[in-house]
């Protein structure tokens, strides 16, 4: 069952609405009854005339005492949500102020003027910006040549590490060199030397040995003397000693030479190339320095030449022009500002970011409105919407729904705190009336439409607790009727049960017809007029809970009155 706080609206129908009836013919038997009690009330005296009035009234059964009723027929019902909105362009160029700080304005477009695309339309002040501009070129020409000699001392700089790397690295090749040769060259010849000299001296022992014991032979048989064996015993014995120093040379240059010369060359090969290392550290140490320093001046005129370029930006940017044809509007946020009257004319200041013009196209155009957040599950994109503008008076345009916020916000939480809404845009059809931005407009969205239903003026329900009656006139008398309500619009509620098409529905009951409704606790007989959302029947006891009526400010809650009297009425569409 829906609660008086998700209803969208109410309002009370006037007594011309659509489908009443004439009062109805009264049969021969009532007009004889009535022309009695005229007779009786015109001789009795005031007292007596009292007391006759409420006898009748109770004799005929407070038969049509309303006089007036709806005849209950099948409808078409409309279920519309209506608000509050503005006009505004679908799309506009926004002339915003793109120089740093505040300027000046020296001339700018008259507001409403018609403009071409290219045409001039506000001039800023630049003086302060062309000085700027003279230092700032000063700068970028001396970082200039700092840079260039930054280059070409980098360049001098890696041609001379080349160079040193170069030798350095000759050096080590002659080391390596030297090493090689002498352990492929030197040592292996001086070695094949002793080896081919110790050869020689064994066999020159071997052959002294055999002179020997062949003269020793010869000695024994007398035929040589021993001095001759002593000689040749001396020669053996040199041979021998020969021999020996061979050996020991041999000795010397494998255990001793050999070693030490070749740590000498292994030492200077390692000297080489540590000290190709260390050049090549120390080459790559200062080029790196120097490439440090071209790349602080790079950085420094880069950043300069940035510097320079957005003065000269902002000096270009002090002229705006039309980026397209159109109306000249001023923004009407920027107009009176801290009000001191009139900021978009020649001689005020202008900040960074600011509108300064705006060129709306009004070709297409859109409502902006806001939407309860009761009401934000009634909606969809694409919805139908009548629209009508009170700066174009006997003009009704179409639209549709186009967005619909998906958070709510606070906007207007200063009137109410709790109140919470959802921005939401209509898009116009296109037209050719001379609609403005920033006109007022009234929004009547087409929620659903229920064909081939029956429904009574919202006027017609009383509620007693959970349950809804209206008095039927039948027969010469009226009687309360429980009903089963389905949704409803500001006029008309739809009745699912309780009703059949061509009964008469009293449009208005008084306190006596209301004392004649069930009672329920100390309730008080409600007139109902509160639109459902889809597929809810209305909620009971409307004025108990209060009515909210919106408008383009924020939501306010007024309470409905109670009692059987008129609805207060809301601001929505039928």
């Amino acid at each position: 069952m829906q609660t008086a706080s998700d209803s969208i609206s109410t309002t009370a129908l006037p007594a011309s609405y659509p489908g009443h009836k004439a009062v109805p013919k009264r049969t021969v038997r009532r007009w004889w009854i009535l022309a009695a009690i005229v007779v009786l009330i015109a001789g009795l005296t005031l007292g007596l005339r009292s007391v006759a009035v409420s006898w009748v009234e109770r004799l005929m059964g407070r038969e049509e005492a309303s006089g007036a009723y709806h005849v209950v027929e099948p409808t078409t019902l409309q279920i519309t949500l209506a608000e509050d909105g503005e006009l505004k362009p679908r799309e506009s160029a926004e002339i915003k102020c793109q120089v740093e700080g505040q300027s000046t304005i020296l001339y700018v477009v008259d507001e409403s003027a018609r403009v071409e695309k290219g045409d001039l339309l506000v001039e800023l002040a630049s003086d302060e910006l062309e000085e700027r501009r003279r230092s700032k070129q000063m700068e970028v020409d001396r970082i200039q040549a700092d840079y260039d000699a930054a280059v070409a001392e980098l360049e001098i700089q890696r041609n001379q590490n080349e160079a040193n790397i170069q030798a350095a690295e000759i050096n080590l090749k002659v080391a390596e060199l030297d090493l090689e040769k002498y352990l492929k060259g030197d040592f292996v010849g001086q070695l094949k030397a002793i080896d081919l000299q110790i050869e020689q001296t064994e066999m020159e022992i071997r052959r002294k040995e055999t002179d020997l014991e062949e003269n020793r032979e010869l000695a024994a048989k007398g035929w040589v003397t021993s001095n001759e064996i002593e000689d040749y015993e001396f020669a053996l014995k040199v041979a021998q000693m020969q021999l020996e120093r061979h050996q020991l040379s041999k000795e010397i240059l494998l255990n001793y030479e050999r070693p030490k010369v070749e740590m000498q060359r292994t030492s200077a090969v390692d000297r080489a190339r540590s000290a190709l290392q260390d050049e090549q550290k120390r080459a790559k140490s200062r080029e790196d320095k120097s490439v440090a320093r071209v790349r602080q001046y790079t950085a420094q005129l880069e950043n300069s030449r940035e510097g320079l370029a957005k003065i000269e930006k902002q000096i270009k940017n002090c002229k705006m022009y039309a980026p397209t044809d159109g109306v000249v509007q001023y923004p009407v946020n920027d107009r009176h500002r801290w009000g001191g009257g009139e900021r978009i004319a020649a001689g005020e200041r202008v900040y960074e970011g600011q509108t300064v013009v705006v060129l709306p196209d009004t070709s297409q155009m859109l409502v902006t409105t806001r939407i309860h957040e009761a009401d934000r599950h009634l909606l969809r994109q694409g919805l139908p919407c009548l629209v009508t503008v009170p700066a174009v008076p006997g003009e009704s345009f179409t639209g549709t729904i186009g967005k619909i916020d998906k958070f709510a916000d606070s906007e207007n939480r200063w009137l109410n705190p709790d109140l919470k809404e959802h921005g939401a845009e209509i898009l116009l059809d296109e037209s050719d009336a001379p609609l403005s931005p920033g006109d007022s407009a009234e929004v009547k969205i087409l929620i659903d439409t229920i064909e081939d239903t029956l429904a009574v003026p919202v006027q017609c329900v009383f509620t007693r607790g959970a349950d809804s009656y209206v008095f039927v006139g039948s027969g010469g008398a009226v009687d309360p009727v429980k009903v089963t309500l389905g949704r409803s619009n500001t006029s008309m509620v739809q009745v699912l049960e309780g009703l059949e098409g061509g009964q008469r529905v009293v449009m208005h009951a008084d306190e006596q017809m209301l004392a004649r409704l069930p009672t329920v606790g100390t309730a008080v007989a409600e007139n109902h007029a509160v639109l459902a959302r889809p597929g809810q029947r209305p909620p009971p006891g409307g004025a108990e809970r209060g009515q909210r009526r919106r408008n383009v400010t924020g939501g306010i809650t007024r309470p409905r009155p109670a009692g059987g009297g008129e609805p207060a009425k809301a601001k929505t569409g039928d």
